[in-house]
Order: C-alpha cells, then structure tokens, then sequence
C-alpha cells in the first residue's frame, strides 16, 4: 500500500522545524520556516570538502581518503551474544542491521516478537541511549551528518536545519543501495502505541536532544532519495544504528 504525502504525515507526529507543501511528498516537500528552539547537545560541523570522481569518493581535511570505505565487518554483542554486520563509512564504523537488544523500553514492531528479528527492536529515546553495546554508542547529529558527508551530501544540504535534504544518499543508505548500511523501512511505534508504516519508513534515533520533549532524528523513505532530518518526541519508538570511531 502506497503511503502519499508521508512526510506531512510524519511532520504531524514529529512536530518537526518545516513545513510540507500542501499535496507533495518525497524531497521537493519540506520548506525549511524559523524554529524557536535552537539545536542543542553535541551538534557540531565537520569541516572539510568531499568529492564524488568517477563513483570514488575522496575525502578531506576531517575525513581522509579511505581504502576501506563500505568494507563490511562483524561485531558480537557480550549481553546477549547477538552477532551484528558491520560497515566502515567515513570516519566511523556503523551497525548493519538494527539493533535487538532487549531493552525494557524497547518494542517488537505490533508487539510481535517474530517482527524483532528481521526488523529490530524499537526504543525510545531514552532507552536507545541505554542500549547499545559496550564500546558502541547512539550516533549523535554530528555522526549522522558525518555519514551523510562521507556519502557525498552536499554541504550546503548537510547544513538545512529540517525536512528532506541530499540528492541520492538516502537512496544510497537502504538495502542494496551501495553503501552497506541497508537502512531497512521498519516504521515506528507512535506515541498512543500504535505502530505504523512499516516498509515505508524507516526512522532512527540521534543522541542529540532539540530541546526536553523532542531529539533530532534521521528518516528514510521508500519513495524518496533524501535523508530527512527531524526532531521527534522521544517518546516514539524508532530504530536504532550504533556507531563507534575508527582507530586513527
């Protein structure tokens, strides 16, 4: 089932700082408008200039040219023995897959346990905080525009406070997209309970709060190439990807 004008949809539960256009979806939706709040709590810009040539992506100052860009990995969670893919984008090393932990403020997606498997586990903010494993941590803002950069966002993009920003790295994000991240479009659960738009949306926690009700957030679309940046209440359920430095 088609889900149209899903990023108005989205800015209803969001409360995000845009505004969709009446009757369009996708990346041509949002116009960024003021925002009372400012962003707070580890947003940072990474400075330095990136290139796509030839479909290599070569990257400076911040992030050094990396032979190793998109190698895969695998990394085993001590808690429960979990054993998570892996991928080295940028200047970090990000989770595959979703996390599974088993986190008291975690959900299986229509509270069906067998959803948990292929889809993760939904937190909210508070428990995505708690529930990466040692040595791991919820990405923060800068992570996220990080990723974004390393995937050849262009600055100017990186730098749009809201709504649905690049041109194709959301695309490049999901399954089978190229960068081995595979963003899976596992939906959310809102804040009555409810759980909704499942393989159309895929929404994934920062570490980085807007203000003391909202965090800022990352959101893939199945119809959309962009990567849509938020600020969500945190009590939602959303996915989550743990990220850690590489060794320099």
């Amino acid at each position: 089932m088609r889900h149209p004008n899903r990023l108005m949809i989205v800015a209803f539960i969001c409360l995000a700082a845009w505004m969709p256009v009446p009757g369009l979806a996708g990346r041509d939706a949002p116009i960024p408008r003021a925002e009372p709040h400012a962003v707070t709590g580890g947003l940072e810009t990474v400075g330095g200039p990136s290139s796509i040539v030839n479909g290599n992506i070569n990257l400076k100052a911040d992030l050094e040219p990396d032979s190793d860009f998109g190698r895969p990995g695998a990394t085993a969670d001590p808690r429960d023995g979990r054993i998570y893919a892996t991928v080295r984008i940028g200047t970090r090393e990000w989770f595959a897959e979703n996390l599974r932990y088993d986190h008291p403020r975690s959900w299986c997606f229509g509270n069906n346990p067998a959803n948990c498997g292929p889809l993760g586990r939904l937190y909210d903010w508070q428990g995505a905080l708690e529930a990466p494993p040692p040595g791991w941590r919820l990405p923060s803002d800068a992570d996220w525009r990080n990723l974004e950069r390393a995937l050849g966002m262009e600055e100017a993009e990186i730098d749009r406070p809201y709504g649905s920003r690049g041109s194709e790295q959301g695309a490049r994000l999901k399954a089978g997209g190229g960068s081995g991240f595979d963003a899976l479009l596992a939906g959310h659960r809102g804040p009555d309970g409810a759980f909704g738009y499942r393989d159309a949306s895929g929404d994934f926690w920062s570490s980085t709060e807007h203000d003391a009700k909202r965090a800022v957030t990352r959101q893939v679309i199945d119809d959309s190439s962009g990567i849509v940046r938020n600020t969500c209440p945190k009590t939602l359920g959303l996915s989550v990807r743990c990220v850690r430095d590489l060794d320099p």
